[in-house]
């Protein structure tokens, strides 16, 4: 949460919360310590919930430091090699070719949670060529990244052969079942795939797309998604098929998913490419999965990123932003069957309503109208992932008052995107 906010840049609170940040990252790790405990398998190597995102996060903190580090180069260069052990579990298990399946490529715990790590050391060793900095490179390589790719495509492809005739051309299971939403299943894996090099996407985009495609016609006529992947023959049903409305399953996860294609695929065209019939066509889904996360974003859950309010507010700010960048992009936007789609302006406005009503959580929680999570504090399930929705949409509203011609400084929106899963650069240099 501090590491986030810090990066908002709010003036007055910057080194305030990178430096609450760096003296919690320094009390998880003893004096003494000179290694982290290295991933039993790439299924559990992801950036959430595994001594992957701390190695992570003390090289990156590490390579930023303004004054002398605060960690070892012993465990700085332990770190690194954590992140590059998660890489090379994963090419030997592709290499067990009888072993093979279409599990533990998830975001939560696995794969493509592994592949965020890669993506976010990338980005804070862009700058530095010795060093740290070109050790982390180094480990965060093209080579790296491609292998980490290729192993949940292949995963994939897989999946969707089990899955049966007439599926998509990708498709993972988690536990042995086909879910789809952002922890735990399809929109989730996509999700961090479309935020991969473009010379790296590339190879990839056609098999992405052609799943991308297939959710979409997948969406009910609330708006929502199914929890898990229907039957091959079934049609899904034009009711609810879906109570969830969450990042971790239901639109709020594949409707982020969705406007981070929408960057993408209007920075690489060459890459990404969609007719502006496709891009109608993603914006309305985006649109009425953009409503009814709204209708239902005060959720019962609490505020947290996961089950939340903070969710719901961050897949509004996407869709405010993906909206804007296609307009300005030299594209006209109007809804399906010619009905107008909402204004980014709309989109930020719901946005701060829900931040404004998640404000009485504490008295929501008194009257028994939003239960308290097991870890009430903590980023995806408490008040942290709320307090850095709050701050994301005090940094855009301040923003729009110095901008006149846009509400997004481009570039700012991604990196300050759903904390550890949507917070990646994205732009045309990537």
């Amino acid at each position: 949460m501090n590491l986030h906010l810090a990066r908002l840049g709010i003036e007055e609170n910057t080194l305030p919360h990178r430096d609450l940040a760096d003296k919690l990252l320094r009390a998880t790790v003893p004096p003494s310590l000179t290694r982290l405990q290295s991933p039993k398998g790439a299924s559990r190597a992801s950036f959430l919930e595994t001594p992957i995102g701390l190695a992570t996060l003390i090289v990156e903190r590490t390579m930023n430091s303004e004054g002398p580090p605060d960690f070892s180069e012993a465990l700085t260069s332990a770190c690194l090699d954590t992140v590059r052990d998660a890489v090379s579990l994963a090419i030997q298990e592709d290499q067990r070719h009888s072993q093979l399946d279409d599990d533990g490529c998830e975001v939560l715990y696995g794969r493509a949670g592994a592949l965020y790590a890669l993506l976010r050391l990338r980005t804070a060793s862009s700058k530095c060529s010795s060093g740290l900095g070109g050790e982390a490179n180094k480990v965060a390589s093209d080579s790296s990244i491609a292998a980490l790719v290729e192993s949940i495509i292949l995963r994939g492809k897989i999946g969707a052969k089990a899955y049966g005739t007439g599926s998509p051309p990708l498709m993972w299971r988690w536990h042995r079942k086909r879910y789809l939403g952002a922890a735990h299943g399809v929109a989730g894996i996509l999700h961090t795939l479309l935020m991969i090099p473009g010379h790296i996407l590339q190879k990839h985009s056609e098999e992405i797309l052609g799943t991308i495609d297939w959710l979409i016609q997948i969406q009910d006529t609330t708006g929502n998604w199914p929890t898990k992947a229907p039957d091959v023959d079934e049609i899904v049903d034009t009711a609810e098929s879906s109570d969830l409305v969450q990042w971790c399953h239901g639109a709020t996860g594949i409707v982020l998913m969705l406007c981070i294609l929408v960057h993408r695929a209007t920075y690489i065209p060459q890459i990404l490419s969609l007719s502006h019939a496709q891009f109608i066509s993603i914006l309305s889904v985006i649109s009425k999965g953009a409503s009814l996360i709204y209708r239902h974003g005060l959720l019962r859950k609490g505020v947290g990123l996961c089950h939340g309010v903070a969710g719901s507010v961050y897949a509004l700010i996407a869709v405010a932003s993906a909206v804007e960048h296609y307009n300005l992009s030299g594209a006209s936007l109007s809804g399906s069957e010619g009905s107008p789609a909402h204004s980014p302006v709309e989109y930020l406005a719901r946005a701060v309503h829900l931040a404004h009503l998640a404000t009485k959580y504490v008295e929501l929680s008194e009257e028994g109208r939003m239960t308290t999570p097991d870890r009430p504090w903590s980023l995806y399930e408490g008040s942290a992932g709320m307090c850095c929705a709050w701050g994301s949409l005090l940094t855009l509203l301040d923003q729009c008052k110095r901008s006149e011609s846009t509400l997004f400084n481009y570039g700012y929106e991604i990196r300050s995107g759903l904390p550890g899963f949507d917070d990646i650069p994205v732009d045309g240099s990537w």
